[in-house]
């Protein structure tokens, strides 16, 4: 590599260039690789590939500056890169930054024909120039219209637009020894998208791309483009310490988790059939990937929030979902609260905590979701601007629709029920969410608790769920049993044995799930066990209601203050 060109290199600091090639020479005659556009496109793909799983480089993004049939290539590869799943293929088309196109001819060229024809009348045994090529690269062409077609669905995909600038050629090339034409016209040389940027390069077909020094206009034109992109880029990486604590800070209320913070710890020995497969399917809901909404319904107080944030804590969660660093989850969670304030207990204040957990957890996403603050900054001129419920929906899909990193979220969600608002608003929103993630870059499981209203029956009732009354006898019997007996402090002469599993075993019949009844009834017994026989505590708990909505309406009336939080 002579001086020169490495100069010309050097002119764009801080990046990496690489150059590949393929042997498919159209305007000769000598003999060529007979590949196809797509199997090229797929050569291209694993090459690049194998250079983007380098460690220092797997983050990098990527721009391509590709000239004529090189451009076909590249949007074909990248169109394969979009479609794949699953495979290291995928990161391709997201990393890709911009496309610079040089004289590409996305609609065909006359060339291509007039190559068949000049190939045609000088044929020889010994050479063999691509015909496959040439047909495919002819105007009308069902490969070109079949490669466009598919690199506008491309470039709609992703969290940010493809820059894409096209550069067509301002003067005739000779083609074999006799025809003077511009090998791709100025129609055919950009792709017609608007926010495309065209301009032109002063010279033919062949040499647009042989730059004499640094001077030379057309290399001037180019690098000014490249530039372009590459200080855009690095304006979107540097992001300050202080945009980051301030964006941050701005989403951030304490109020959001007083809710979590106020529900009861559950007793050790309680809620672990949750990871019990054999007897609801919440374990292989977490291992699985069809689904992505789990729901827990159940009767008021029945001890819903108490089981979500035991399912949130245990470590067999983790076990479930895949601890490698491959496969690591976060973990965010909102509690509606219908005795909060507004923040509490509306979308606002719901999306308010999902954002920030989920920011703060994966500082990664800050480039994607940044601009989102930066708008309501300038708008509002205040660093902690006030997010509006449109906003947030716009930057929760941002962190949902980028393609450039990879995250897997479990969001539990408590309460549905106490959320004021139009809960098919909610719904709708939790559906659009489902179908925003892709599951390769994006993979976001929700686990719902709430009443079980016809509204949230309608949605989640067909898909896994439980109601968790049905479950909680035992939990019920071994909580009663072990409260009353710390009440009795070991003293035989208060209850023996046999009567406080006599006692449980009644509070645990007539409890119907109800966990805050079964709250209120042990400190009822607790209080009276000293004064009384077991025959008078038996009755006490049989002259409890019968009817569930006396027993409500007799336990909230009695309830006292510290526990009328967790009666819901």
């Amino acid at each position: 590599m002579d001086r020169e060109t490495q100069s010309m290199l050097r002119v764009i600091h801080d990046v990496r260039v690489l150059s590949w090639g393929y042997d498919a020479d159209i305007d000769s005659f000598d003999s060529a690789s007979q590949s196809t556009i797509h199997q090229h496109a797929g050569t291209l793909l694993s090459d690049i590939a194998d250079q983007h799983e380098i460690a220092d480089h797997y983050k990098r993004p990527i721009i391509f500056v590709v000239h004529s049939l090189g451009g076909v290539i590249v949007k074909a590869a990248l169109n394969r890169s979009s479609a794949t799943q699953g495979t290291r293929l995928k990161d391709i088309a997201a990393a890709t930054f911009g496309i610079c196109f040089l004289g590409t001819p996305h609609r065909g060229s006359k060339s291509a024909s007039l190559g068949k024809i000049a190939y045609q009348i000088t044929s020889a045994a010994t050479r063999r120039p691509n015909i496959k090529l040439l047909q495919g690269l002819e105007r009308g062409s069902e490969t070109l219209d079949q490669i466009g077609d598919t690199f506008a669905q491309t470039m709609l995909r992703g969290d940010r637009p493809l820059r894409i600038c096209s550069f067509r050629e301002e003067k005739e090339t000779r083609n074999y020894l006799v025809f003077n034409t511009m090998v791709v016209d100025a129609d055919s040389a950009k792709i017609g998208d608007g926010h495309e940027e065209v301009g032109s390069i002063p010279a033919n077909h062949r040499k647009m791309t042989k730059f004499i020094n640094l001077g030379d206009v057309g290399f001037k034109r180019v690098v000014s483009q490249l530039n372009r992109w590459v200080q855009k880029l690095r304006a979107d990486e540097n992001i300050s310490s202080a945009d980051i604590d301030d964006f941050i800070a701005s989403l951030t209320t304490a109020e959001t988790k007083i809710r979590i913070a106020g529900v009861r710890e559950s007793h050790k020995a309680t809620f672990h059939w949750l990871f019990d497969p054999r007897i609801v399917s919440f374990s292989q809901w977490l291992g699985e990937h069809s689904q992505p909404f789990y729901w827990i319904q159940g009767k008021p107080g029945s001890g819903k929030s108490t089981l979500m944030k035991f399912a949130m804590r245990d470590s067999r969660l983790l076990d479930l979902l895949g601890r490698t660093s491959e496969d690591r989850w976060t973990c965010v969670a909102f509690f509606f609260h219908d005795r909060g304030s507004s923040v509490q207990k509306s979308l606002v204040g719901m999306l308010r905590e999902i954002t920030s957990s989920i920011l703060s957890e994966l500082p990664q996403l800050l480039p994607h979701a940044i601009q989102s603050y930066k708008e309501l900054v300038k708008g509002q001129r205040t660093r902690l601007p006030t997010w509006d419920l449109e906003a947030l929906i716009v930057l929760m899909g941002k962190i949902i629709g980028q393609r450039g990193t990879r995250i897997k979220i479990l969001l539990f969600l408590d309460a549905l029920d106490e959320h004021e608002g139009d809960n098919d608003q909610l719904i709708e929103l939790l559906k659009d969410w489902s179908e925003m993630m892709d599951g390769y870059y994006v993979t976001l499981k929700i686990c719902l608790a709430s009443r079980p209203w016809p509204v949230f029956t309608d949605c989640f009732g067909h898909g896994p769920n439980f109601a968790i009354d049905h479950y909680t006898r035992d939990d019920i019997w071994v909580y009663t049993e072990s409260r009353l007996n710390f009440s009795i402090q070991g003293s035989l002469e208060l209850l023996n044995p046999k009567t406080v599993a006599s006692l449980a075993e009644q509070i645990t019949a007539k409890a119907q799930g109800v966990f805050i009844w079964v709250k209120l009834v042990t400190d009822l017994l607790a209080k009276n066990i000293r004064d009384g026989t077991h025959y008078q505590l038996q009755r006490m708990i049989a002259e409890l209601p019968e009817e569930l909505q006396e027993m409500y309406d007799y336990t909230l009336s009695r309830i006292d203050p510290e526990y009328t939080d967790a009666s819901h």
